[in-house]
Formats: structure tokens, C-alpha cells, sequence
């Protein structure tokens, strides 16, 4: 930054006015023992000043560490080890450190929004659908918007819902409440078929809200309508087993919509990811109400990017490592930890036996798994739980009414130590 010129004024007078009194023998004298005091005050003002200085930084200190404790919670990554993924209190798992990188970027604004190429985007993301000449994909900002975006696409239609699916705890009354203001909605009885209805000249879509209870997802035989599956615990990858059904697996049981969480079990960001029929997203595509369906651009970006990993490298998503970690590697983790933890003596029982992880708290799709289950020396299971759950709320356990129980197979093996310091306390 350049000085002023009036700058240069003012230190040329005081130059000259400097120069002048050291003409001044009796000014000189003057400065001289004044210097002197000064010089004899110095160690105590200095020792003042640095004994303020550390008041302060000690005051800093004791805030920061007050900051730092209230944080704590906030920032510290829950672990996941009561044995379901989908636990209510959350998964403990995160993104990828890839899309969570570029998720900085995007906040921080150093991605230029309006550089993305977009047909290379769409192009890019239509690689994915499980069969590209008939199906497409979209991103929707949720799974309720998607299918509200369906019904707007067929406001001539009936759409069937099944009277169990309206209990459904994610979605319920509040998808028959959505979709009665847009279109005619009918309740089907538990094991009904649109078959049995009378035959409508309207198109008819039937809902299936599958949350893992039930193991097989039977083709409908019936084809003069179309079926939705809003899979709340499904996965998009084919790579995780027979158990799990997959996107490509539930097209050919017979579903024309597939709609399912990009969070959760996909290890994405919140949104709905939509396969359906190519000439019907297209469609959608061209509708005036299609930007307030679609998710927002760093919301795309975050799922093509996690989408396109699961592809090529599904051990980079976190979720999909942990569902694809070889059980001999839970067992041995669980016998490390279980020698750290039963080296206390306030543990009265430790033992590792063979379980299931779940996929959810409900559902029926599990993974094999090791478990510890714990007995404390004075603490009931119940006690215990309450307990840790008050010094370490953000480790995740479960019990019954004889042990506290620990599986591994959501927990990131760095979190290990963590656990066998908190559950097992200091070896003395």
C-alpha cells in the first residue's frame, strides 16, 4: 500500500524538530535521565507486563479448553457397535474422504458452479442405470419428492398403497398425505392385489415400501400397471451378496420405478436416487416443476461421485468396506478386544461368539458377524448400558437382561483402542 504524501510531511517535520532540540545541551541532559528512569522501571513493568500476558494466555487457554470440551460431542464420529447399521441414534459411518474433499470444496466455493459441464454429467450418471436402453436415472431431493414427482408426471392415475405400508415409520401417513393431494390414492388389504380390484381405465401404480421385512419381492403377474419400490434399506451395488437385494435384481423382479436413499446403506448425501423407464424420466425431465425435483447441484455432485466409486472401488466408500470385511478379520479384532477389556477386574465376563450384524432395526437382510458379550461385576446389562451410554454417548452398544453386547462389523478398526478404553476402563 503506498504512503500518503501528507505521511511524508509529518515525518519530515518531526525529523527536523528531533534535529533541532539535539542542538540543546540542556534538552539532551534532559532526555539523558529520563532515559535513566526509564531504564530502571523496565524490569518491573516488564515483569508486570509478562505476568499480565500470562494471565491472559492462561484466561485463553482454560476458554479454549471449554470451547473444546463443549464441542466434543459434535465433532467426534459416532461408533456404531450395538450390531445395526441403520441404528436410530445413526450409522457412525461416513461418506467417502473423496466426496467428503469435495464437499469442502463446494462450501468453500472453490468449485465454479456454472463451469460444470452438464451433459457430460447426465452422460456420466445414465452409465450407471442397470439398463441403459430402457431405463434412466435421476437425483431427487429426497425419496418423498420422487415419488411426488411420479404422480405429477400421472395425474390421471390411481396409485395403490398397501394399508401395512402406511405404518411404515420413514415414510407412512406422510406419503398418503402427499400423494392424496396430487392424485386418487387407494388402500390395498394386507395380501391384496390390484388384481382383484376392478378393472380401471385410469393408469394404475402400486407402492411397495420395502424395509426388510419381507425376504422375497415376488414379480407382480398382473402388467397393465406399473409398481414402485421405495427401498429404504436396499443397496445399488450387486457386489454384497444374494442376501441384499440390488438394483438390477428388483428391476427384473418385476418393478418399473426403483427409488431408494442415496445416505445411509448407499454411504452418499441425503436425496432420492430414482431408475425408472427412459421415456418416462425424459418426460419428468422436460416438466416445468423438474428443478424443484431435482436435487440441488452439489448434492449431484456428491452422489456421482459415490455412485461412480461404487463402481470402481467400492472399499473407498466406507459402508460398503465395512459390509465387505472379511469375517476373519472381525474375529481376530474381537479377540484383541476382548483381551483388553477382560483384563479389568470390574469385567466379571467376556466371551466372542458368532452373530449377524443387521442391516436395520427391523429388517431381515443381516451380515455375519463376531460379538462380544460382556458381563459387569457389579452392573446389571440395563445399569451398565445407562452408564456408558452417560460417559460415552457416542458409542453405540446394545444389551438384554444378561450382557452388554459389541460387534465390530459397523466399527472402523481405528476405533477399536477407543472402545476397549472406554468399555474396559485403565488396567490397573
Amino acid at each position: 500500500m503506498a504512503i500518503p504524501p501528507w505521511t511524508y510531511e509529518l515525518l519530515r517535520r518531526g525529523i527536523v524538530d528531533v534535529a533541532r532540540r539535539a542542538k540543546d545541551t540542556e534538552t539532551v541532559e534532559r532526555l539523558k535521565q529520563q532515559a535513566s528512569e526509564m531504564l530502571q522501571d523496565l524490569p518491573e513493568a516488564a515483569a508486570k507486563g509478562i505476568d499480565a500476558v500470562i494471565k491472559k494466555t492462561e484466561s485463553g487457554r482454560k476458554s479454549i479448553e471449554k470451547w473444546a470440551q463443549r464441542q466434543t460431542h459434535d465433532s467426534s464420529p459416532i461408533i456404531n457397535a450395538s450390531g445395526t447399521l441403520l441404528n436410530p441414534k445413526g450409522t457412525g459411518v461416513p461418506m467417502a474422504a473423496q466426496a467428503i474433499e469435495l464437499g469442502r470444496e463446494l462450501v468453500g466455493g472453490d468449485i465454479n458452479h456454472q463451469l460444470i459441464n452438464r451433459p457430460a454429467f447426465e452422460q456420466r450418471l445414465q452409465k450407471l442405470t442397470p439398463n441403459t436402453e430402457s431405463n434412466a436415472i435421476y437425483i431427487a431431493t429426497n425419496t418423498t419428492t420422487a415419488i411426488s414427482s411420479i404422480a405429477l408426471l400421472n395425474r390421471q392415475a390411481t396409485f395403490y398403497l398397501h394399508r401395512s405400508q402406511c405404518e411404515n415409520k420413514v415414510l407412512g401417513e406422510t406419503l398418503r398425505q402427499r400423494l392424496m393431494s396430487i392424485v386418487k390414492v387407494e388402500i390395498l388389504e394386507d395380501g391384496q392385489l390390484i388384481a382383484d380390484r376392478s378393472p380401471m381405465e385410469t393408469p394404475c401404480f402400486e407402492l411397495v415400501i420395502q424395509d426388510g421385512h419381507h425376504e422375497k419381492l415376488e414379480g407382480d403377474p398382473i402388467d397393465d400397471h406399473q409398481r414402485i419400490l421405495i427401498a429404504d434399506t436396499c443397496v445399488f451395488s450387486a457386489k454384497l451378496g444374494h442376501q441384499i437385494p440390488s438394483c438390477h435384481t428388483l428391476i427384473k423382479a418385476g418393478f418399473d420405478w426403483l427409488i431408494l436413499p442415496g445416505n445411509g446403506i448407499c454411504g452418499g448425501p441425503p436425496c432420492g436416487i430414482v431408475t425408472g423407464p427412459k421415456a418416462d424420466v425424459k418426460r419428468l425431465q422436460s416438466h416445468p416443476l423438474w428443478p424443484s425435483f431435482e436435487a440441488r447441484e452439489d448434492t449431484l455432485l456428491l452422489m456421482l461421485m459415490t455412485l461412480e466409486m461404487e463402481a470402481s472401488q467400492p472399499d473407498a466408500i466406507p459402508i460398503l468396506a465395512l459390509l465387505n470385511t472379511n469375517l476373519d478379520n472381525i474375529r481376530s479384532r474381537s479377540e484383541r478386544l476382548a483381551t483388553r477389556i477382560g483384563g479389568n477386574d470390574t469385567i466379571a465376563e467376556c466371551q466372542i461368539m458368532d452373530s449377524e450384524a443387521a442391516i436395520s432395526t427391523s429388517g431381515i437382510w443381516k451380515v455375519p458377524s463376531q460379538t462380544l458379550k460382556l458381563r459387569h461385576q457389579t452392573l446389571q446389562p440395563k445399569q451398565w448400558s445407562i452408564q456408558l451410554s452417560e460417559e460415552h454417548p457416542l458409542i453405540l452398544t446394545n444389551h438384554d437382561n444378561d450382557y452388554l453386547y459389541l460387534d465390530l462389523r459397523w466399527v472402523d478398526p481405528c476405533h477399536d483402542a477407543q472402545i476397549g478404553r472406554s468399555i474396559g476402563g485403565l488396567i490397573q
